[in-house]
């Protein structure tokens, strides 16, 4: 790894988080994503995005909820100088602060296949690009 470029290694990174996901390996993929998140050396590349959010999804993976509303609170404001808030973004930290515990079934039906058609209205091409590295629409629905 101490050899990589910093893209070669956040690409790398990218790739292993996204084996540890796909195999519910989330305690993995949020120590190895951590590294990039915590480090701003990384949010000028474009793949600091999707980290971001594969590090989110992990979280929520391990049912930190408290720990994931604080991350993304601190995200918000570290971030909130340098860049906007993408459309995917915005949805899926709506997604991870909305207590789903509290709707009923068909409420939490209704409001996922919301959120998804919301993902399927045209984006800009950061969020093409992210939705290209993970379907975040498909893990929203997983959890219905």
């Amino acid at each position: 790894m101490k050899y990589l470029t910093p893209f070669r290694k956040i690409q790398f990174i990218l790739e292993l988080s996204l084996l540890h996901i796909n195999i519910n390996e989330h305690k993995q993929a949020k120590k190895i994503l951590y590294d990039i998140v915590k480090d701003s050396n990384y949010q000028r590349f474009f793949l600091y995005k999707p980290c971001l959010l594969l590090y989110y999804i992990s979280i929520y993976e391990l049912q930190e909820y408290d720990f994931l509303e604080y991350s993304i609170r601190a995200a918000r404001r570290k971030l909130k100088n340098n860049r906007e808030t993408s459309k995917i973004e915005a949805i899926l930290y709506e997604f991870f602060t909305k207590d789903m515990f509290k709707l009923s079934q068909s409420d939490k039906k209704k409001y996922l296949e919301e959120l998804c058609k919301q993902i399927d209205t045209p984006q800009n091409i950061s969020d093409h690009l992210t939705m290209k590295i993970f379907d975040f629409k498909s893990w929203i629905l997983s959890h219905t």
